[in-house]
């Protein structure tokens, strides 16, 4: 009995951690991708003004998959979707140019806004 508890939060813990390392990979990947296309933090506001047709600053889902498809960020749609939610908290349906700034980029966050 007195194992048990321990394991059982070990592998919460555990659980968790394996989470976060998909997230901070994926990160990782679309930033090297980011900059490699020559995209800084800076042009990521000028960058979702050319995806964003009705000018909100905010990309819904369709125009999230559009943008990343253009862009060739070679993710699959499984996993093209689970990025999105990982970045619309509020869950709105749609990120803003600040959201996906400090998702990718939370060091150049308060630099820019």
């Amino acid at each position: 009995l007195y194992m048990a508890i321990p394991l059982g939060i070990i592998g919460a813990c555990f659980s968790e951690v394996w989470k976060d390392r998909d997230r901070i990979l994926l990160v990782r990947r679309l930033r090297a991708h980011f900059v490699e296309w020559g995209y800084n933090a800076h042009q990521i506001p000028e960058l979702f003004r050319v995806f964003d047709p009705d000018g909100n600053n905010k990309l819904d889902a369709s125009e999230f998959k559009l943008m990343a498809t253009e862009l060739r960020l070679g993710l699959k749609e499984l996993r093209l979707k689970n990025l999105f939610h990982m970045m619309d908290k509020d869950e709105t349906g749609m990120i803003s140019d600040k959201v996906f700034v400090k998702f990718l980029f939370p060091d150049a966050y308060d630099q820019i806004w």
